[in-house]
């Protein structure tokens, strides 16, 4: 996962005093492209092999003039000619969610005015970054004793300890190689 951070200037808010919606686009594309930089590709229009086919941005809660933002990117699928980056904008200080969004990405061949087959050494660097390779460590698990029949979703049954209901912050990797904490 990739992160950056934004300081709020004053003329990205608007007359109501939170951060205008347009604002948000802004702060997403600088995280794409700085994301772009990780892999390895410039920002020289010459050499430029990508267009956004697609963007959007749900506003979850309102952010202020000289609020520091972390947006969180990651890789959330990719194509054959293209791939889907998820975003999420967040308070630095308080961790609060702010806003998610969303970007696809297609990989594009300016010469020939199509679209092209994603490199291998792209899809190399965009599966490192992947929703798929999240580890473990970016978990957090919560335990609740309840009286609840142990086959229902959602819950673990031990012998000794009654039944206990996992729940679980972050995101879901889809390799289910982990087993709950006991």
């Amino acid at each position: 996962m990739h992160e950056m951070q934004v300081t709020v200037r004053f003329c990205e808010t608007d007359a109501l005093g939170h951060i205008n919606n347009t604002s948000y686009f802004i702060y997403l594309e600088e995280a794409r492209v700085k994301y772009f930089e990780t892999l390895g590709y410039s920002m020289d229009v010459k050499n430029w092999s990508f267009i956004l086919a697609s963007t959007k941005c749900d506003f979850l809660s309102q952010g202020y003039f000289n609020q520091i933002l972390t947006v969180k990117t990651w890789v959330s699928r990719i194509g054959r000619k293209s791939f889907q980056l998820n975003h999420e904008i967040v308070c630095s200080q308080t961790g609060g969610l702010i806003a998610k969004g969303s970007a696809i990405i297609v990989y594009f061949d300016f010469s020939k005015q199509e679209s092209a087959v994603i490199p291998d050494l792209l899809r190399e660097g965009l599966n490192q970054n992947s929703e798929l390779k999240l580890k473990e460590t970016e978990f957090s698990f919560k335990k609740e004793e309840l009286h609840a029949p142990a086959n229902e979703p959602g819950y673990h049954s031990c012998e000794k300890r009654g039944t206990i209901k996992y729940s679980c912050t972050g995101k879901i990797p889809a390799e289910r190689d982990w087993e709950p904490s006991k």
